[in-house]
């Protein structure tokens, strides 16, 4: 067993969220285009991934005798800080509790490897998903000017958020 995965998968309501091993990230990368404006290509996140502290989570959820990829998070760790570096829903699986044992299981991983806080950001226009980190306990601590892109060109500013673990 590795001192970082626990040898159980996540359970949340029929919801399954595990590693990605490499041979997942294409379905990552598809997962990602479906979630955002500026989606991420495939070696971006091969590229993201390999350093040491880097991991991704998917999460999937069983539909008769198919298991469909639903969502992703991706995150990091460094010395005693862990980060978010993304967290996506596919449209069709949202508000489904895939995003919640998607961060449950990113805390519990950052717990285990003794990051003492667990950091992210999110677009101010994100209602959603703001909602949701707000339930989960993160506080906003910063703003970052112009942060993300969306597809139509325009900038959106980004609030950092944190959570003591």
């Amino acid at each position: 067993m590795s001192m970082f995965w626990p040898e159980s998968s996540g359970f949340v309501s029929g919801i399954v969220v595990a590693r990605s091993e490499q041979t997942s990230w294409p379905a990552l990368a598809d997962l990602y285009r479906e979630c955002f404006d500026e989606p991420w290509p495939l070696v971006s996140i091969e590229n993201l991934l390999r350093p040491p502290g880097c991991w991704a989570l998917l999460a999937e959820i069983s539909d008769s005798d198919l298991i469909i990829p639903a969502g992703f998070a991706l995150a990091r760790i460094v010395h005693d800080e862990a980060e978010v570096l993304s967290l996506g829903v596919s449209p069709r699986f949202r508000r489904r509790g895939v995003a919640k044992a998607l961060m449950q299981k990113v805390l519990s991983c950052a717990r285990q490897k003794c990051a003492a806080s667990l950091y992210l950001e999110v677009g101010i226009d994100n209602n959603a998903a703001l909602t949701f980190y707000k339930k989960m306990n993160f506080k906003t601590i910063a703003r970052r000017k112009g942060y993300y892109r969306r597809a139509d060109r325009s900038q959106v500013d980004a609030l950092v958020m944190k959570i003591v673990l």
